[in-house]
């Protein structure tokens, strides 16, 4: 599940994400591109992706993003699903 944006490759869509959330167009989604960012500027960046479902749908509620800072461990939860 590592974004193209932080240097994974590029494929089809591993999960669904909202859109805005995605392409970075809300403010939310401003800060997960802007993590996005930050590990891909730092290659070996220890990160992870964490997808967290609220029901029986295929569709994650949110998206957990963490990486390793030197000041330790930073992690940021996404609303991925508004209805």
């Amino acid at each position: 599940m590592v974004a193209h944006g932080a240097g994974g490759e590029f494929g089809p869509n591993i999960f669904p994400q909202d859109r805005e959330l995605n392409r970075g167009w809300s403010t939310e989604g401003k800060r997960y591109r802007a993590l996005e960012r930050e590990i891909a500027a730092t290659p070996g960046t220890f990160f992870f992706c964490c997808l967290l479902y609220g029901d029986d749908s295929d569709f994650p509620a949110a998206v957990e993003l963490g990486l390793l800072r030197p000041g330790g461990l930073y992690v940021e939860r996404f609303r991925n699903r508004f209805d």
